[in-house]
């Protein structure tokens, strides 16, 4: 499989830079404070969210409990989601040339990619989704138990992060089932 290309490292973290950016000089908004309470007061999961994004808050939140070291766990999760799907298209098109570069500036026009550096339940449903499709890649080319082990934890975590993730376990037979008859 090819490497992500050295273009590709410096759009992402170019962009995560002016994220970054972004961040310390807005002020939190309403629901990035209430995600910060859920840090705050940690539980086993609130009312109306799974505890993940809670939870990241408050790890966040033993270090540093100001507005901008709140939102370095999105400005991470962000990144790391990116570079996941990066390394997805590489793995689908490996012959593609510079794939991964288009796909890093297609990233950055995304609508959504303007305001990343927000902490919400969806940025580590992106990642853990990602990371649980790139690991189903990896069973449907080579099966190991690494493989099934990466999977449950991609969509565990999917799952702690927003409850609409288990459509991701309700699709898995069916995506098993077509990646197996190819």
């Amino acid at each position: 499989m090819r490497t992500i290309n050295n273009n590709t490292h410096k759009i992402l973290l170019g962009f995560t830079l002016l994220h970054l950016l972004a961040a310390a000089v807005l002020p939190l908004m309403f629901f990035e404070a209430h995600y910060a309470l859920y840090g705050y007061y940690l539980q086993l999961s609130y009312v109306d969210h799974p505890p993940l994004m809670g939870w990241l808050q408050g790890l966040v939140q033993v270090f540093n409990s100001s507005e901008f070291s709140l939102r370095l766990a999105p400005a991470v999760l962000t990144l790391a989601t990116q570079y996941t799907l990066v390394t997805i298209a590489l793995k689908l098109y490996p012959k593609t040339a510079n794939i991964d570069v288009a796909l890093a500036w297609l990233l950055q026009l995304i609508p959504i990619s303007f305001i990343v550096f927000m902490a919400a339940p969806d940025l580590p449903l992106a990642l853990f989704s990602c990371l649980g499709f790139l690991f189903l890649l990896n069973i449907l080319e080579r099966d190991s138990w690494a493989g099934w082990l990466g999977l449950g934890v991609g969509f565990g975590a999917a799952g702690l992060s927003k409850y609409s993730a288990i459509t991701l376990v309700l699709s898995l037979p069916m995506a098993l089932w077509l990646g197996r008859r190819n």
